[in-house]
């Protein structure tokens, strides 16, 4: 992987960024651990960030046999993406609710 800033905005996107390019290849595994490096650098102050990362990782979690893993992932970006009017982090949050259950 290409340099990444160790925090900042432009941290968090290369995290996610990396975290898609590792699921495309099937590396959910190195793909999780992108998420929580950009979860770990994402201030509450950024909601709908945490709320997007949250969701790819609710998205990502079933591929790893982590069920409740991934509802609480995606109860978390709900809760986050709601009071934001973020359609699209919701309605990937609660795609990957209805995965689950």
């Amino acid at each position: 992987m290409s340099s990444v800033p160790a925090a900042g905005p432009e941290a968090f996107e290369q995290h996610v960024a990396q975290a898609g390019i590792d699921a495309l290849d099937g590396r959910y595994r190195e793909a999780m651990l992108q998420l929580d490096q950009a979860l770990a650098i994402c201030p509450d102050e950024r909601p709908g960030d945490r709320a997007r990362a949250l969701a790819l990782q609710a998205h990502f979690h079933p591929r790893l046999g982590q069920l409740q893993a991934s509802v609480r992932c995606a109860s978390q970006a709900v809760v986050l993406a709601e009071p934001l009017g973020d359609d699209a982090v919701l309605a990937d949050a609660l795609t990957s609710l209805t995965f689950v259950y």
